[in-house]
């Protein structure tokens, strides 16, 4: 089966290349989120062709990398966005290894 992570992530962000997760935020109004009982964030795609691959990699194990990266997607989902500056990704990876470690994971940018 051929991956749709390529295509998807050019279309999703002009980059010609599969990447390992996309984050779909959820574009509800503020007026709407108010009244709902749960709150969508949006969506996470996983292309685990480039999981697996990058896991072995960085010699980390595939749960490791997946739950990063899943914490990864949905700091991206919360607003966090560490393409504007050096300063968001600083804090964006500061919160990433602070969750993980409270998982008991370790610092996966080490």
């Amino acid at each position: 089966m051929k991956s749709k992570a390529k295509p998807l992530n050019l279309e999703a962000r002009g980059k010609d290349y599969a990447t390992n997760i996309l984050s779909y935020p959820s574009e509800l109004p503020v007026a709407i989120i108010g009244l709902m009982p749960t709150l969508s964030l949006g969506e996470l795609i996983i292309c685990h062709e480039v999981m697996v691959r990058e896991a072995q990699e960085q010699d980390k194990t595939v749960a490791q990398h997946i739950s990063h990266l899943l914490i990864h997607g949905v700091l991206h989902l919360l607003g966090f966005d560490h393409e504007l500056g050096e300063a968001e990704q600083d804090e964006m990876e500061r919160f990433e290894i602070e969750i993980l470690a409270g998982l008991n994971l370790p610092n996966p940018y080490l």
